[in-house]
């Protein structure tokens, strides 16, 4: 498999061969110019990537539960983007972040995840055995949050209406 590797806001990121052709920005850009949602996207790796993306020409909805960074990433992005509060494990939260791509934006052509925790607990540590409730919490964003987000984003764009 080859490789080659992209730069994103100073960062270097490998992009892999896929298929027939490099997947990188412009091609990222170009495969969700319509409408995107990002989960996470307020900051981090989430922002930089909403932020690249409305710079192709996309428009972007912005779920995170961070509403300061939220509000403030929108108002930055203008009328590309919008804010949407989003716990990605809670249906009825991320069913209003879809609903927000289709009022705002006509539908929803993409969706990147980029929630996700990870707490640093071993196993078993000096102060005893991992903490069940952070364990918990880590497997409800992570695993249950992606899933919510893909199966809401595969329901908005391919069932029929």
């Amino acid at each position: 498999m080859k490789t080659r590797v992209t730069e994103m806001l100073g960062i270097r990121y490998p992009i892999v061969q896929g298929g027939m052709q490099w997947v990188g920005r412009a091609e990222l850009a170009a495969a969700v110019s319509n409408a995107s949602q990002i989960s996470d996207g307020a900051s981090g790796l989430g922002a930089a990537t909403v932020r690249m993306l409305v710079g192709q020409g996309a428009r972007v909805v912005i779920a995170d539960v961070n509403v300061q960074a939220g509000e403030a990433l929108a108002a930055e992005l203008g009328a590309a983007s919008r804010f949407v509060r989003t716990d990605v494990a809670d249906e009825a939260s991320a069913r209003a972040a879809v609903a927000t791509a289709g009022d705002a934006f006509g539908g929803l052509h993409g969706l990147v995840n980029c929630a996700g925790v990870a707490p640093a607990e071993k196993v078993l540590g000096k102060d005893g055995p991992h903490r069940l409730d952070s364990f918990a919490r880590a497997v409800s964003i992570n695993l249950v949050g992606s899933f919510n987000m893909i199966r809401l984003d595969g329901a908005i764009r391919l069932l029929p209406k």
